[in-house]
């Protein structure tokens, strides 16, 4: 079943239909049937020898599982018949026959089935679940409950999208009821709670807060006939302050209390329909003939400059004649004043007197009303200041503007030859080069290509099929892509932040970066495009670069010289296109580029003077540890080992994590003080740890929101929802499906399901940076992290050892701040060749080889997860 709600709005028996609007009360959504989810869980069929108590893991936390998962324990594959019928085929502990790793479970008594992963007898990871009925499941696992992304299809055809968690329905997610209606919101406990869209199959839509599967909150209902309502709901029906707009025009806002007008509110009727008159008729089409008239006197003076005059003569005595008529027919209409009446409604909403306002008083009146209409409007108005965009706009006449027009031009044609074609299965010869992806550009124009003002040259799009393939898999669209980057609009130049001197630029719109690259790690990724489209199409969740295209741009004859000049001095420009991680509408406070290596890791002392909200930090840098909400980290870890296992088989390393911070108190601040130059208080990257420790017990930054923010603007743009402090578990984690977590971070972007990378809400924790001493592991320390790590020598920081890799470890006791995420895998073009190697050999001399960043790709890539794993509690 789905929500109810309707009004009677659409009855239009007379004019007191304006005044008596009643809604019926909602029928909250049911908790996902029972045959799919229990509240014992979904897998009761489980053998109770398998069935250990997990007790010590929670306590410890999902780090706690992920360390256990990660030591090494003997398995084997086969099949095992269970007395009770049941029959597991896959890997199982060597030990005592426990699943451990890929396998199906098959309860042979009901019929219902289990295929993904196990750890220590429980589902934990990816697999899909079976019923008898025909529904089944198919996401993430952890602990032997649902939690995480997943698709639940009903056996009823329903159908579910989104977020879950202990087996229910718990943040941000879709569902597709089997009747047609549609709700896409927030999920808690098995219901709509918080922000969401339900669309019904008649067209109606509510827009709004739910509360256990009703409307309650500030809300917006559209009839399908085009009335709407917008203000306050509870269990369903408005109650509270209100505006109702009737689909002619007409406006009524007031108080309802339980579906019912209530007290005193003010109603503007509908202006009146213009009446028809034929002298009008006339008189307009009158005109209409002198101007036709005119325009054909236009067209002929416009060619003989000598008749100037006298066109100029007959044109004004035209105007004048159009004007006489227009006056004479009066033609012009005349201003309209609004009426507004003031009404009285009893306890049952039924009127008890009407009063017809004075010109003055409807005046006074006007300026209170209207505040509910269009409030979104007003509201993205009132936000749309907002922090200078990185990087220089190019203009004409600026270096790079040859550049840039050959490039959107070049990209526009590209695109929009492959996207008519119809999509096929890829083959081997898609990532091959081919001829006819080679264009050329002449400035004069072609049979293929339209004229431009840049100079003549070469094109050349590598496989261009399977990029499309690739922007699909991204949500891309085409019309969107092409807009963004060949737009009326200019790209921005942005300053290289590496050492490598390749050359960004920006779309307007920041959602998309091109790069330029070398020919060596152009001819790369072409070699590395198949595995790369495998692993994009397995993994929705990968953080590797997100790449859209990949171009070549040659000059022909000696007009380069000035696309030379901008390239750098290459006369062959090579560059790809990818996703902009910090493509938000929130200010990044902090932006880090992390190695997991500490050789040459500090950014500059003359930069650190000059720290702004651009300046790229490196590893030691790093002053803080985050704690993302309960089963993100296992997700998180998981998938960067599956992104690292890749880039170690194409011998690819030197890649970085590019790390981008949001404080979350610096939200509550004016954008005019965000903006004024001064250095955010947030930062202790230059204080000692004595200093580091008042700063936070303190609590300086850490002013909560104002109270009446989650009244006023619960859920509504990302940088509202932003202010709103999450809950936390054991003091410091957010809590997953609360207000201002993750999923809603993700709605409010405008997102259906929780990125990994994107959005994610966390707590930073002020750390120490020490080495783990002999015999001690990572996971030793995350333990520590829950207990609380007790410091050696009091207030003093730890010294280094000289033992280990380096970890951070976090003291929750110092207090923590609130933080939104936006991180990726990035520069993974980067292979392992003699080059490195030299280099590798060289810095060894002098430094320690742990500490260096030129390391084989085994090596690079156990220190990278070694040390987001300590990144990340």
């Amino acid at each position: 079943s789905s929500p109810t709600a309707r009004g009677a709005a659409g009855s239009r028996r007379s004019n007191e239909s304006h005044a008596t609007t009643s809604f019926a009360s909602s029928a909250g959504h049911p908790r996902a049937s029972s045959e799919y989810v229990s509240q014992g869980g979904i897998l009761s069929g489980v053998p109770v020898p398998w069935r250990r108590s997990v007790s010590i893991e929670r306590n410890l936390g999902s780090s706690s599982r992920i360390a256990t998962a990660g030591s090494k324990v003997v398995t084997e594959r086969g099949v095992r018949n269970l007395p009770n019928g049941d029959v597991y085929r896959g890997s199982y502990r060597a030990v005592d026959g426990v699943p451990h790793g890929h396998g199906m479970y098959t309860w042979t008594r009901d019929g219902n089935s289990y295929e993904g992963e196990w750890f220590d007898g429980l589902r934990h990871g990816v697999g899909t679940y079976r019923w008898a009925s025909g529904a089944s499941f198919k996401g993430e696992w952890l602990e032997g409950q649902i939690s995480g992304v997943g698709k639940l299809k009903g056996a009823d055809g329903s159908l579910y999208v989104g977020s879950w968690l202990a087996d229910r329905r718990h943040g941000l997610g879709k569902k597709t009821y089997v009747t047609g209606d549609v709700y896409e919101g927030i999920w808690k406990n098995g219901l709509p709670h918080g922000p969401g869209e339900y669309r019904w199959v008649d067209r109606s839509t509510y827009s709004g807060e739910w509360v256990a599967g009703k409307m309650e909150g500030r809300g917006t209902y559209v009839w399908g006939n085009g009335d709407r309502f917008d203000g306050q709901w509870r269990s369903g029906v408005e109650d509270g302050q209100g505006a109702y707009t009737w689909a002619d025009g007409s406006y009524y806002e007031g108080t309802w209390t339980n579906g019912k007008k209530t007290g005193t509110g003010y109603y503007i009727p509908a202006p009146p329909m213009p009446e028809y008159n034929p002298e009008i008729r006339r008189s307009v089409d009158s005109i209409h003939s002198n101007a036709s008239s005119i325009a054909g006197h236009h067209s002929t003076v416009h060619s003989d400059d000598e008749t100037g005059d006298e066109a100029s003569s007959s044109d004004s005595s035209d105007d004048e004649m159009g004007r006489r008529e227009r006056r004479e027919s009066k033609i012009a209409k005349p201003k309209r004043k609004k009426i507004v009446f003031r009404r009285d409604y009893d306890d049952e909403g039924n009127i008890e007197s009407e009063t017809k306002l004075t010109h003055e008083q409807s005046k006074i009146v006007l300026r209170k009303l209207l505040r509910y209409r269009d409030r979104h409007g007003r509201e993205k108005k009132k936000n749309k200041a907002e922090a200078k965009k990185q990087g220089e706009t190019i203009f004409k006449g600026h270096i790079a503007y040859d550049m840039m027009v050959c490039i959107q031009l070049g990209i526009r044609v590209s695109v929009g030859k492959v996207t008519p074609l119809p999509k096929t299965t890829l083959t081997a010869d898609d990532f091959m080069s081919r001829p006819e992806d080679k264009t050329d550009f002449p400035r004069a124009g072609s049979a293929n290509t339209p004229p431009h003002p840049s100079f003549d040259f070469k094109w050349k799009e590598y496989c261009p099929m399977a990029f499309r393939h690739l922007r699909e898999r991204f949500d891309i669209d085409a019309g969107d892509y092409m807009l963004s980057l060949c737009g009326e609009s200019a790209l921005r130049q942005l300053a290289s932040p590496g050492k490598s001197g390749a050359l960004f630029y920006c779309s307007h719109d920041d959602r998309f970066l091109i790069k330029t690259v070398r020919k060596h790690e152009m001819k790369l990724l072409r070699d590395l495009l198949p595995m790369y489209y495998k692993h994009v199409m397995e993994n929705r969740d990968t953080l590797l670069t997100k790449f859209f295209g990949l171009y070549r741009l040659k000059p022909l004859h000696l007009s380069g010289s000035r696309m030379a000049k901008a390239a750098g001095g290459s006369r062959t420009v090579r560059f790809v296109v990818m996703n902009n991680l910090f493509c938000t509408d929130l200010r990044i406070h902090r932006r880090f580029d992390l190695k997991g290596s500490t050789q040459g890791r500090a950014t500059d002392q003359a930069k650190i003077a000059k720290l702004d909200e651009n300046t790229i930090l490196k590893d030691l840098d790093l002053d803080v540890a985050f704690a993302l909400e309960e089963g993100k980290r296992a997700k998180l870890l998981r998938q960067i080992s599956i992104d690292c296992a890749l880039l170690e088989e194409l011998k690819v390393m030197d890649y970085s994590l590019l790390l981008g911070v949001h404080y979350r108190d610096l939200s509550n601040r004016p954008l005019s003080e965000e903006g004024s130059g001064e250095r955010p208080r947030a930062s202790t990257i230059n204080m000692s740890y004595a200093d580091r420790k008042h700063f936070f017990k303190a609590g300086a930054g850490g002013a909560s929101p104002p109270p009446d923010v989650a009244d006023i603007a619960r859920g509504r743009s990302l940088s509202v929802t932003a202010k709103m402090m999450p809950e936390k578990s054991r003091g410091f984690r957010p809590v997953a499906g609360a207000e201002g977590s993750s999923d809603f971070l993700a709605k409010a972007s405008g997102k259906s399901l929780v990125t990994l990378g994107q959005t994610m809400a966390a707590s930073a924790l002020p750390s120490v940076v020490r080495f783990a001493e002999q015999g001690e592991t990572v996971e030793q320390l995350d333990v520590l992290l829950v207990n609380g790590f007790p410091t050696k020598d009091g207030d003093a920081p730890i010294p280094p050892g000289v033992c280990g890799s380096p970890v951070v470890v976090a003291e929750p006791s110092l207090g923590t701040r609130d933080v939104v995420l936006y991180f990726g895998i990035i520069d993974i073009l980067q292979m392992y060749n003699g080059t490195k190697r030299i280099e590798t050999a060289f810095k060894a001399l002098m430094h320690n080889r742990n500490t260096i960043s030129a390391v084989d790709p085994k090596t690079y890539s156990a220190r990278f997860q070694s040390f987001l794993g300590s990144l990340f509690k």
